[in-house]
């Protein structure tokens, strides 16, 4: 575990703590298998951070506005934890450290055996929309596959059940450019403009607006962006984004007061590339599917469309993905799976009647999953996120299976269809809309489903005895045999009790413990008693694991809203001493929630370390108030007054 105490809280980069015993010759799948990076009590000696080095911008990123490392607060020195860096980020992690059993064994897997894990929960559901706890997505993780797949140590996507993707940009034209001029108004009855300004008093506030195309009507489809105008407290940098519906109709409401500037514009897709003055070029891969600027270039007979400053108005870079699945992909009852199950999985989660509000929050912003083949599949993100690609490849992992469905309504003489139809529509036409109320109540209680969930992947749910244990049987026909699982049975025991989780290793019942408490890891197994049964049926085994936990602030609390209070939090808090006595060192101090051996870790930026003496100076103005006799007490150094403070 790491700790990171800032402005916004306290942050732990999560460490893996377990025993497990050996299975015969038998290893775990490919695909699931934790890495060990180091064995109990052997820490590497790792190597010394880089040097902070002076800068004044990103490199690569010149407009993004560069923030130095807060050194100090009016005047007041802030400490810095630091540590050396363990491992570079991307290397390969060490393998078998401290498992004197493996040394001389052969590397090649063999199937059979199995392994029984424990857990200190249990799901309610194994339907991986409505129940979204992190047990439930342990093991369904190998029921389940994602249309690309997150290499255990270089971080990286690589093709799974999509053999390639696509990213792209989404481009808004000018409202004047020719052929394609668009328009809005606040009414349909109104003159379309190609701006509009909008004043938010109330962020409760309701605004409406028409579009239209060059024909002067109303038009569906039509991209509209609401801009701030003005310095606005809560407002998206890049704006909010949207699409006209039936009769060109758009609606955006909880913006933050101020003014804003409404813009509309014909979208297209492609790759863009910025020119000087403003310009861009926009490209198309050869991987390009069913694009209409495709169409568009051939007839001007050109090889990509170049944009002046004034003839776009948006730019949202790698917002339109595109997967290509595999042709050989199936459920594991055999069936093919395709493009319109990815459809499918998006349209149940965002069906509101549908018990996933936890899940569907994470896709709120996924505007559009359509089928452009069989084979093919793209989703659009309103606005770039970071996030985007993982999101997108992500979604099959919660795949229900359509054909299973379709089969149960079948039987009750309905057709499950994806046309959006009224309850009157659906009772008339003898149709089940995956949209509608029906659907969504059907969905929520199948048990069958919630118990035994259909997937893609290297493992099949079997039997679960409730209150026990949950066993999940290889797929024999999985389509991907090179990761195909080579256990027979992964076996998942629910103990809520650490003490009696811990007999129960003793005693053979389980054999992965996950996680051990510092405690016991590195003293209470560590004692001659128990030390003798470990070392004779177990491998001590730690490793980093890519989570965190922090403690955080309410900022809607006035005494945390001055960041001064936040930051000496920060100092009061002796990190180093509890790595080193709570934690053993099995942990890594952060200073922000990225992984810190991933390349979004930024080294250079180091924990706040402690000092209480500095902690109460930057409290003085709070303690002269509160406690006027603490002025008198107070070191004799005082802070010295800096104009500005620096940025965190």
């Amino acid at each position: 575990m790491t700790w990171r105490w800032n402005c916004t809280g306290i942050w732990i980069c999560g460490f893996g703590l377990l025993l497990f015993s050996g299975c015969g010759e038998s290893a775990a799948p490919n695909n699931s298998t934790p890495t060990a990076s180091t064995p109990s009590g052997e820490k590497p000696a790792g190597k010394e951070a880089p040097a902070a080095t002076e800068q004044t911008e990103w490199p690569g990123y010149p407009d993004v506005p560069y923030v130095p490392i807060m050194t100090e607060v009016d005047g007041i020195k802030i400490p810095r934890v630091d540590l050396p860096v363990e491992q570079a980020a991307g290397g390969a992690i060490p393998l078998d450290k401290g498992n004197a059993d493996a040394a001389g064994k052969p590397s090649e897997p063999v199937n059979g055996d199995w392994v029984i894990v424990r857990f200190s929960a249990e799901p309610q559901s194994l339907n991986p929309i409505v129940e979204t706890s992190a047990v439930q997505q342990y093991i369904t993780q190998y029921t389940a596959d994602g249309l690309l797949r997150q290499h255990w140590e270089t971080l990286e996507w690589e093709p799974h059940m999509a053999h390639k993707y696509l990213a792209e940009d989404s481009i808004k034209l000018s409202p004047t450019y020719p052929g394609f001029e668009r328009g809005i108004a606040r009414t349909s009855d109104g003159t379309p403009a190609g701006e509009l300004e909008l004043v938010v008093e109330k962020s409760d506030e309701s605004f409406e607006f028409v579009t239209f195309g060059p024909d002067q009507k109303p038009m569906s489809g039509v991209w509209v962006g609401v801009f701030a105008d003005e310095k606005i407290l809560g407002a998206a940098v890049n704006g909010y984004h949207d699409w006209s519906r039936e009769e060109g109709k758009v609606n955006f409401q909880g913006l933050p007061p101020g003014k804003y500037k409404v813009k509309v514009g014909h979208e297209i897709a492609g790759d863009a590339k910025k020119l000087e003055e403003g310009a861009l070029e926009v490209s198309l891969s050869p991987d390009s599917a069913n694009n209409p600027l495709a169409d568009f270039l051939k007839s001007k007979e050109m090889e990509s469309l170049k944009l002046a400053a004034g003839e776009w108005v948006d730019l949202q870079e790698d917002t339109i993905y595109t997967y290509f699945l595999r042709d050989d992909l199936t459920w594991s009852d055999g069936a093919p799976f395709k493009a319109r199950d990815v459809v499918f999985t998006f349209n149940t989660i965002n069906n509101t009647t549908v018990d996933g509000d936890s899940l569907r929050v994470y896709y709120q912003d996924l505007v559009r999953c359509e089928e452009v083949d069989p084979l093919t599949v793209r989703m659009q993100y309103r606005q770039q996120y970071f996030q985007a690609l993982e999101f997108t490849c992500t979604i099959t992992a919660y795949s229900p299976p359509r054909h299973v469905f379709e089969a149960q309504f079948k039987k009750d003489g309905l057709e499950l269809t994806d046309e959006r139809l009224t309850p009157e529509q659906e009772k008339e036409q003898k149709k089940v809309s995956v949209h509608g109320q029906a659907y969504g109540q059907f969905f929520n209680k199948n048990s069958e489903y919630g118990e035994k969930p259909l997937g893609t992947g290297a493992y099949i749910v079997g039997d679960w005895s409730r209150g026990n244990r949950v066993e999940l049987n290889r797929n024999e026909n999985y389509w991907n045999k090179k990761l195909a699982g080579h256990l027979d049975k992964l076996i998942f025991r629910f103990i809520p009790d650490q003490v009696t989780a811990l007999q129960a290793l003793k005693s053979g019942e389980i054999d992965f413990d996950f996680p051990l408490t510092a405690e016991q890891y590195f003293e209470e197994i560590e004692q001659p008693v128990e030390k003798e049964w470990v070392e004779r049926s177990y491998v001590k085994a730690d490793w980093y694991i890519p989570s965190y936990g922090y403690c955080g602030w309410n900022m809607l609390k006035p005494i945390f809203q001055d960041r001064r209070v936040r930051i000496a939090l920060s100092m009061m808090f002796d990190k180093k001493d509890y790595w080193e006595k709570k934690m053993h060192k099995a942990a890594m101090i952060v200073s922000g929630s990225q992984y810190y051996f991933g390349p979004g870790y930024d080294h250079e930026v180091k924990p706040i370390g402690f000092d209480t003496t500095a902690a109460i100076d930057l409290l003085a103005d709070k303690l002269d108030r509160q406690l006027p006799k603490h002025k008198e007490q107070r070191h004799d150094h005082h802070r010295a007054q800096s104009p500005k403070a620096a940025n965190f």
